[in-house]
């Protein structure tokens, strides 16, 4: 009986120690996450009216332990979307930790870094993200940009390559690898694949403008006049559709950032775009006279008269001092 119970007081106790070592393992976890758990940025206030409630809401949702990947995820949506980038950069680091498998946290991390220069880091994003999801084509094209930025020719011709095998005809693929030809004055080569670039969308003035330099310099002074006034009447699309990207405006709150996106899209020929964007500044400023003005515009541009006039009507009734609304009603 003293053996039988001895081997259970030493049993009782191997099993507090394990619970025991649970107990403090789970502590000290949850000490680092309240150390890594991304802080909130400062308020956005009437600027952005609708955004701090949510960022509150989910910075309560990460207090918990273990961490709410959901409320994570829409954090960083918010504060990316919202120009709150270094809020966005914290919260993206840790969804890197948390979902390694996810190539999409790499990569917002990395756009983040590359509108910023931080071309090493970004490119490490970029090659994290290629590598987990290669099938996201924006990745190869933003992974051939920041290598062409860094001076990696052979680095970017790769990229962009593998985004031409994986996007047969991609015009931002075929735009680049001109750019790399260009770099090594490979003039004839250039040429070729800029006119592929502008035969895929003969809408995309960068190509057509390089496409004239090019034509130039191989004496083909006619052919570079008219691709010069073709690039004239073309549309500047500043960078290629990208689904995880396109969809962050839904998530803004800041209307003047709203407006931005919207006439981006509007310069870049991408008229829907350009609706549902502004319509979204809309339903969070129905009052502001700006708003409506580039409402109008917009509408005028797709040829949906009726409801430009009717925007521009509004303008000036929320501002009859905006001399351009009223301008644009009269024509």
């Amino acid at each position: 009986m003293t053996r039988v119970r001895t081997w259970v007081v030493a049993g009782v106790g191997l099993l507090a120690l394990g619970v025991g070592a649970l107990v403090w393992r789970g502590a000290v976890q949850r000490r680092a996450w309240e150390e890594e758990r991304p802080m909130l940025p400062p308020p956005a206030g009437a600027r952005a009216p609708g955004l701090d409630a949510r960022l509150q809401s989910c910075f309560e949702r990460l207090g918990a332990y273990p961490p709410d990947h959901a409320a994570l995820e829409e954090f960083a949506r918010l504060c990316h979307a919202n120009g709150l980038l270094e809020s966005a950069v914290d919260a993206y680091r840790v969804l890197v930790r948390l979902q390694p498998a996810d190539g999409r946290w790499s990569y917002m991390l990395a756009v983040i870094d590359a509108g910023y220069g931080r071309l090493p880091e970004a490119i490490t994003g970029f090659r994290n993200a290629t590598r987990l999801s290669p099938e996201h084509v924006p990745g190869w094209l933003r992974l051939g940009a920041a290598l062409l930025k860094a001076d990696d020719g052979a680095g970017a011709t790769a990229a962009y390559e593998e985004a031409l095998r994986r996007a047969p005809d991609e015009p931002f693929a075929l735009l680049g690898l001109a750019r790399c030809a260009l770099r090594e004055e490979r003039w004839t080569a250039a040429r070729g694949l800029l006119q592929r670039a502008v035969a895929a969308n003969p809408r995309m003035a960068p190509a057509l403008h390089l496409l004239a330099t090019v034509h130039e310099r191989l004496g083909s002074t006619d052919s570079a006049a008219a691709a010069l006034i073709r690039a004239d009447a073309a549309a500047m699309e500043i960078d290629p559709p990208d689904p995880w990207l396109d969809d962050l405006y839904q998530e803004c709150y800041d209307v003047y950032r709203l407006r931005v996106i919207a006439a981006t899209a509007l310069a870049g020929g991408n008229l829907e775009r350009a609706l549902t964007v502004c319509e979204r500044a809309r339903s969070l400023a129905p009052d502001d006279a700006r708003v409506h003005w580039q409402f109008g515009r917009i509408h005028h541009r797709v040829g949906h008269y009726d409801e430009a006039r009717a925007a521009y009507t509004r303008a000036v009734e929320l501002d009859p001092g905006d001399d351009k609304a009223l301008l644009d009603l009269i024509d």
